[in-house]
């Protein structure tokens, strides 16, 4: 009784003088843990992490995913790549170009010498101050093609200026502006000749002024666009497309009558500069498009589950096919009758221009026997056709129903076709070869594939989840196998610590797998407080800061170097996988999480009772269930630029690309009327906010209404400690510098303070420890005040 009455006045007191003694009274009892989580030296750091020159894919966007980030040149004399360096001094991305020459990376390859850095000559170079890579500012340096062997051309970016098409000469490294547009490009391509440019640029969008000042009918808008945007700006519309003669400087804009262009899987020039290809979303989708191909394209479940509601969800957005662009008239059309399938896209043109390959297509219904019809809703193809009349002819074909896609296409020559296929790039993909027959047709061969179709020397990323990556080469004729280039020596020289290959089986039976990561000096004769990082764990890549490229809010070997033992995580459970989306999903989760905290807690190599949880994108989600439903009580947690299951989403949801609103629902398990409320009110993380007892920072990218606004203004309403940092101009994968920094260190702060008691004595962050200690202060009393039946350590400890 005595105790408890002295901790009610000792609470009170500080909360009506925290700015006085509360910092004495909170860590003078911490001594011990200060001494333990001061960082190591030599220890890698967030500003580490922002320095690293990284290897980027010079295609942006989604051609991330199907790009190569190594350029080979015509005649694969030479090859070029794209590194990005951050400096946080300036708050910019410097992007360079390096090529090789591939004679001199033979003969280091067969030399004895050691490493030479020479090997790489930087021919261009662009500091830009990148805003967000997905609808501002494109990436210092971008779209990376060769033109001639002794030429490179890109989309570029520096200073304020609107991105444009540059070329450079790669022997004199003179750079010459080819284009003058007045909005940012996205992408290019150049015909074989040189003689004309097509590029894909911001579209000025639509003048909504009138509108502005009369009002209209929301309708089936989406927050975003309608209650949410700036009246002062015009709507973002669609890409525009334009081609430019290089010799006259005359610019065309090409029209797109019913057709929603998209270029961010690629746009592809005929050799004589008359024709390109791209996607559009399908303008008008036939009713068979939704029966034949509704299995393996996606295009019947939205209609076949939802049905016609465009009052929640726009059902038909995501379906595209191949367009053909006419560069003289400005005219565009339908390649092919059909939609594509999601994949490598692949496009050939023949050296006369008069009909070109594509991979990655469903082929037209109409005009097909019964038998052949049943073969092609059920497969994908390479088909060659004719730009004049339109006739198609299918080169290949794979069955997408057993999970087969397109790994790769080769045109050696106008005669000879290389196509790779198999269930995943993880896996060695099927290669055949076919040749043009004297009557024009494509025959399979049975010879074997020789180098001599490819350069004398394979060029690939070596790294593994301790070293960071760095280009290595293969001579063909003599097999050996050299690493060109060292990107970060002193990055390299400060990794010490090794990342364990950790397993666990959750409470479900299910196996997961993640990197686990020991802190500078680990003794396992102590226990650590443990990070568990949620997204996107491999072997096989550098761990630095989050999994392969991720970069906002994970900050792995920083937080070690911190003293704290980080768990990556792996996407899914290596064993059993569930889907990702309905009831149990994050569940499941939870019990991942669960999981390796008990495991490593049998182990003695970490205190249950400091344990912090980082989200990002999708797993957010996750992290929001673990903090409000499950039976392990977080020390801390992080949810950045995240989605949600609740009330604030389920309206933002309204309005969008299908299944909008029914995601949600899917969640839950019922749409939010009438009788459903009391489930919702049970499933739903934000809707259950008084169960949080974890200090929460949720991470806002971009000017938008977060998702946990919900649960973030309710927690806030009732002093919890919870905190909303959000970075108005900002991407959802984090790269502007000080962006990196506010989010990555913001995290090691974050967590130091609420799992170990420490603080950065800069005297920058002063207000940010002012505002934590107030936090930590009003909720232990808050815990106190409603006879809480656990206090968090550091309630206890103070």
């Amino acid at each position: 009784m005595i105790q408890a009455i002295c901790r009610v006045a000792f609470f009170r007191f500080r909360a009506a003088a925290w700015w006085i003694v509360g910092s004495y009274f909170a860590l003078a009892p911490l001594t011990n843990v200060l001494a333990q989580v001061t960082p190591a030296n030599g220890a890698i750091t967030v500003r580490d992490s922002i320095a690293m020159k990284r290897l980027v894919d010079p295609s942006p966007g989604l051609l991330s995913f199907f790009d190569r980030s190594v350029k080979f040149s015509p005649t694969q004399t030479h090859f070029a790549v794209v590194t990005q360096t951050g400096n946080l001094a300036r708050d910019t991305l410097t992007h360079e170009i390096l090529v090789f020459n591939v004679e001199e990376v033979r003969d280091f390859l067969n030399a004895s010498e050691p490493l030479d850095n020479s090997l790489g000559h930087r021919v261009a170079s662009l500091e830009s101050r990148p805003i967000n890579t997905g609808s501002s500012r494109p990436p210092g340096i971008s779209s990376l093609r060769w033109l001639t062997d002794s030429s490179l051309a890109f989309v570029g970016h520096r200073d304020d200026l609107p991105s444009q098409v540059y070329s450079v000469d790669v022997s004199t490294r003179e750079l010459t502006q080819l284009t003058d547009h007045n909005r940012h490009i996205r992408r290019f391509d150049v015909s074989a000749d040189l003689s004309t440019l097509i590029y894909v640029a911001d579209d000025e969008g639509i003048d909504r002024t009138d509108t502005d000042f009369r009002g209209y009918a929301v309708e089936s808008r989406p927050l975003y666009l309608s209650l949410l945007r700036d009246p002062s700006k015009t709507w973002r519309h669609d890409e525009a497309y334009f081609s430019l003669e290089l010799s006259t400087g005359k610019v065309t804009e090409l029209t797109s009558p019913g057709h929603s262009l998209y270029s961010a899987l690629g746009i592809w020039m005929s050799p004589n500069g008359r024709w390109a290809i791209s996607l559009a979303h399908a303008a008008d989708i036939p009713a068979d498009w939704i029966v034949e191909y509704a299995t393996y394209s996606g295009l019947g479940s939205i209609e076949k589950e939802y049905g016609e509601n465009p009052a929640i969800a726009v059902p038909r957005r995501r379906i595209f096919q191949y367009v053909l662009l006419d560069t003289i008239t400005g005219d565009i059309r339908p390649l092919l009758r059909a939609p594509i399938t999601w994949g490598r896209m692949a496009v050939h043109w023949s050296a006369d221009s008069e009909s070109v390959i594509v991979g990655n297509t469903h082929l037209p219904l109409h005009d097909a026997s019964d038998k052949e019809l049943e073969m092609r809703h059920d497969t994908a193809s390479v088909v060659e056709i004719d730009i004049d009349t339109g006739l198609f002819s299918p080169i290949e074909s794979y069955d997408i129903a057993t999970g087969n896609s397109l790994y790769g296409t080769q045109r050696p020559s106008n005669d000879v076709l290389v196509v790779q296929y198999g269930l995943s790039e993880s896996d060695d993909p099927v290669s055949v070869l076919y040749r043009r027959s004297p009557t024009g047709k494509w025959l399979l061969q049975d010879d074997e594939i020789k180098p001599k179709l490819v350069s004398p020397v394979t060029v690939f990323i070596q790294q593994d989840v301790d070293t960071p990556p760095d280009l290595a080469a293969t001579d063909h004729t003599s097999g050996q196998t050299k690493r060109i280039t060292n990107f970060n020596p002193t990055l390299r020289e400060k990794i010490v610590e090794r990342v364990e290959n950790f397993k666990w089986i959750d409470g479900n039976g299910r196996s997961w797998e993640g990197g686990l990561l020991y802190p500078p000096g680990f003794r396992r004769d102590r226990r650590y407080p443990l990070i568990i990082q949620t997204y996107g764990y491999s072997p096989d890549r550098f761990l630095l800061d989050g999994a392969s490229t991720i970069t906002s809010a994970f900050a792995a070997r920083p937080l070690a170097g911190a003293g704290f033992i980080v768990l990556q995580m792996s996407d899914r459970p290596s064993s059993d996988p569930f889907p990702l989306g309905g009831k149990e999903e994050g569940s499941n989760y939870v019990a991942g999480y669960e999981g390796a905290v008990r495991a490593l807690d049998e182990r003695g190599t970490i205190d249950p009772r400091r344990v912090g949880l980082i989200g990002w994108s999708r797993t957010g989600l996750h992290v929001s269930y673990a903090v409000t439903f499950s039976q392990q009580q977080f020390a801390a947690a992080t949810i950045a630029d995240s989605t949600s299951i609740g009330l604030t989403t389920y309206m933002q949801s309204f309005g969008k690309p299908a299944p909008g609103m029914f995601a949600i629902e899917s969640a839950i398990g019922a749409p939010f009327w009438a009788e459903n409320r009391s489930l919702w009110l049970e499933k739903a993380p934000n809707l259950n906010a008084h169960r949080v007892r974890t200090p929460l920072r949720f991470e806002s990218y971009g000017v938008y209404l977060n998702p946990y606004w919900d649960m973030y203004s309710i927690l806030k309403r009732h002093h919890r400690p919870v905190e909303m940092f959000h970075i108005p101009i900002a991407s959802h994968n984090l790269q502007r510098p000080l962006a990196r920094y506010a989010s990555q260190q913001g995290n090691v702060d974050w967590f130091s303070f609420w799992l170990m008691g420490h603080e950065d004595p800069a005297p920058e962050k002063a207000v940010q420890y002012e505002r934590w200690r107030k936090m930590r202060d009003h909720y232990c009393l808050t815990l106190e005040e409603e006879k809480a039946l656990a206090f968090p350590w550091y309630c206890e400890a103070a």
